[in-house]
């Protein structure tokens, strides 16, 4: 360390390498990150070497300046976002590249991706409006870590136009396509994922968001085993079968159900290591006691759920710290539902009952949300008058309170 530190100040006294290294940095400093709406233009650019973030967007209508062609991209350059481009010929005329981050606009693009076109130093890649099939082992690269296929909704009629789509309805992604690096997978919009292959997800996926078409019947092994988050579609409904055992892997610490699911939940079909829950606008199944694992810290229920919730539900789940009611949820509290490890509840806007401090709040709730206009005002005074060290966060006088009202109970 020593060695070093006399080695880089005998080098830093030296007044014409100081020179030329702040001449450099200075450059780097101005030039890291550039955007170009011309292709020939960014050709030109003398100074391409010290760009390490790079956006092109090409205006130009002629087809060779919307077209990355072999060494266009510069070797320093690590985040790439392309834009109304018709086609990749190439990148790079071999593998060592610095690019990690590439983000593609594939609405205009003509052709597929071929396999060994994209570097392989990409580990975070997004593919915007892509609609051509993964079906080959090394379209994408084998250290991908990040893999995204997103869609604007201005352009779903533009695809399902295209004759591939229309036939098929859906961009299959084939086994052993996706590599095994792969963490995280996101996709939006209505073709991707509609219906998955079992071994297509790799072994090593963490989370996943699926596009809002998927909906199949889930089966043991068709999510793997290292997966903690998922993020369901709009119109996932499992096929409208119960979700059981096995389903699910036990990995799994966070769920999101969207819109659609109003499917029944068997009872241990949710995986013990389970943290998060959320359920979508139509889920009102009631809940039963052995429904909700134990390890649960937040739990927020559906926009129709209005169902009851009965003892020994909730107040057996010692972790559970967050509970989030529906926008339709009116149903009278039962004293001592709620378990004692609750910080935060937030009441549905059409909640309409009064709640006693004594015998329904827990102890440990330290921020309670509402609606003004639903809530009854004698309950409001009560809460307040209860502890006169409560809070409320307000920018008005406590007489005239915002439409959501956020009480801080410190006891």
């Amino acid at each position: 360390m020593i060695k070093n530190q006399d080695t880089f100040f005998s080098v830093w006294r030296n007044l014409v390498i100081r020179n030329v290294i702040l001449y450099h940095l200075k450059l780097y400093k101005k030039c890291r990150r550039k955007s170009f709406k011309d292709i020939k233009q960014f050709r030109e650019y003398k100074k391409r070497e010290y760009i390490e973030k790079l956006i092109l967007e090409p205006q130009n209508n002629n087809q060779d300046y919307r077209v990355i062609r072999e060494k266009d991209i510069p070797y320093s350059v690590k985040h790439l976002k392309l834009y109304s481009i018709i086609g990749i010929e190439s990148f790079v005329s071999n593998n060592h590249f610095n690019l990690i981050k590439l983000y593609i606009d594939c609405i205009s693009v003509v052709n597929r991706f071929t396999v060994g076109l994209l570097p392989l130093s990409i580990l975070e890649l997004s593919l915007l409006n892509y609609k051509f099939e993964i079906d080959e082992i090394g379209i994408l690269p084998c250290n991908l870590k990040r893999f995204e296929v997103l869609f604007k909704e201005d352009h779903y009629y533009y695809l399902y136009s295209n004759s591939n789509i229309q036939q098929k309805k859906y961009l299959p992604i084939e086994v052993g396509c996706i590599p095994e690096s792969v963490e995280h997978i996101y996709y939006t919009g209505f073709y991707f994922f509609s219906s998955l292959k079992e071994g297509v997800l790799p072994k090593n996926l963490k989370s996943i968001e699926f596009s809002k078409s998927f909906d199949q019947t889930l089966v043991p092994g068709l999510l793997p085993n290292s997966l903690e988050s998922i993020k369901f579609g709009w119109y996932f409904t499992n096929k409208k079968e119960p979700l059981t055992k096995g389903m699910l892997p036990d990995s799994l610490k966070s769920i999101i159900f969207r819109s659609f699911f109003n499917t029944k939940i068997e009872d241990g079909a949710l995986p013990t290591s389970l943290k998060y829950l959320r359920f979508g606008r139509c889920y009102e199944h009631p809940l039963t006691p052995n429904t909700l694992p134990l390890n649960l810290e937040s739990l927020t229920l559906g926009h129709k759920y209005d169902t009851q919730i009965p003892l020994g539900i909730l107040s057996k789940l010692n972790s559970l710290k967050t509970l989030v009611l529906g926008s339709c949820y009116n149903s009278i509290i039962i004293p001592s539902s709620l378990p004692n490890s609750l910080t935060f509840l937030k009441f549905s806007i059409k909640y309409n009952q009064s709640i006693d401090i004594d015998s329904v709040l827990p102890k440990s709730l330290k921020t309670l949300v509402f609606n003004e206009n639903t809530l009854t005002y004698n309950s409001l005074i009560k809460i307040l008058h209860s502890n006169k060290n409560n809070t409320i966060s307000k920018k008005k006088n406590i007489y005239n309170l915002p439409s959501i009202v956020t009480i801080n109970i410190n006891r």
